[in-house]
C-alpha cells in the first residue's frame, strides 16, 4: 500500500513539473504573439482575442474540462462591471472564454513588472491600481468611472484583491459598487466554484466541472461564493 502510494505521488509530482515546464513555455509563446495581437488590433477587440487563445491554449496545456453557465446574460453591446471570486492565477484560463470585447481589466500595480506579461496588459489598455494607497486607488476608480462613461466600454475586476488560498471569499473591497453607480452601469458577478491548484496541475485525465463557472441568477444555489456575492450585492 505504501508503496502505492509512493508511486502515486511521484506520478502526480511528474505529471505536476511537466505541466509547469509546458505552462512556462507557453507562457513564452503566447507573450510574443500577443505583442502584434495588442499594436495592430484596437484596444476594444484585442483583449477578447488574447483571452480567447490564452483560455484554449492553456485549457488543453492542463487538461481542463470547464462548464459555464448563464453565460447569455452577456450582452456585448452593454457596459458593465464584471466582479469575480479570484482562487489562483488559473481563473485568467477559465475567464477567458467568455471575456466580452471592449472590456478592460483592473489589477493591483505589482503586475507590470512580470516580463512581457506587464507590457501586454498595458498595451492592451488594461488600469493599474495602487492598493496600498487608499487615495491613489480611489483616484484611479474616479478615473475610470469617467473612462467607462466617456469610452462606453466594460471594466473587469476581482473586488477581493488577493487570490483566496483557501478557497473562500476574502474581504471585499467596496469600490467597484462605488465605481458601477458613477459610471451607470449594471453589475454582473461571476462565481468561480471551489478548485485547487493542486488538482490542476496534478490530473492527467479531463474532469468535468472542474472547476465550474456560475453567472448572474445562478449564483444562489447554494456554492459558498455565489452565496456570498448574493447576499452582499443585495446588501450594496
Amino acid at each position: 500500500m505504501l508503496t502505492f502510494l509512493k508511486r502515486k505521488n511521484i506520478a502526480a509530482f511528474l505529471i505536476a513539473f511537466v505541466k509547469i515546464l509546458f505552462v512556462l513555455i507557453t507562457f513564452i509563446i503566447l507573450s510574443l504573439l500577443f505583442l502584434p495581437i495588442t499594436i495592430f488590433f484596437k484596444k476594444n477587440v484585442s483583449g477578447k482575442i488574447c483571452a480567447r487563445i490564452w483560455h484554449h491554449t492553456f485549457s488543453r496545456v492542463l487538461f481542463l474540462q470547464i462548464t459555464y453557465i448563464n453565460t447569455n446574460c452577456i450582452d456585448e453591446n452593454k457596459n458593465y462591471v464584471y466582479v469575480a471570486n479570484h482562487q489562483s492565477y488559473c481563473d485568467s484560463i477559465l475567464l477567458g472564454f467568455i471575456f466580452p470585447k471592449n472590456t478592460f481589466i483592473i489589477a493591483k500595480n505589482t503586475l507590470k513588472y512580470i516580463p512581457f506579461f506587464g507590457l501586454l496588459y498595458k498595451l492592451s489598455g488594461n488600469f493599474y491600481i495602487n492598493r496600498s494607497s487608499l487615495k491613489a486607488a480611489e483616484r484611479t476608480l474616479s478615473h475610470i468611472a469617467r473612462y467607462l462613461k466617456t469610452n462606453k466600454c466594460s471594466i473587469f475586476l476581482f473586488p477581493q484583491g488577493s487570490r483566496s488560498k483557501d478557497n473562500s471569499i476574502r474581504s471585499i473591497k467596496r469600490g467597484f459598487i462605488k465605481l458601477a453607480k458613477t459610471a451607470e452601469v449594471d453589475i454582473i458577478p461571476i462565481v468561480i466554484s471551489s478548485y485547487t491548484l493542486k488538482d490542476i496541475l496534478t490530473q492527467f485525465r479531463r474532469k468535468k466541472n472542474v472547476p465550474r463557472l456560475a453567472r448572474k441568477d445562478e449564483i444562489g444555489r447554494g456554492e459558498k461564493a455565489g452565496c456570498t456575492w448574493s447576499r452582499y450585492l443585495s446588501g450594496s
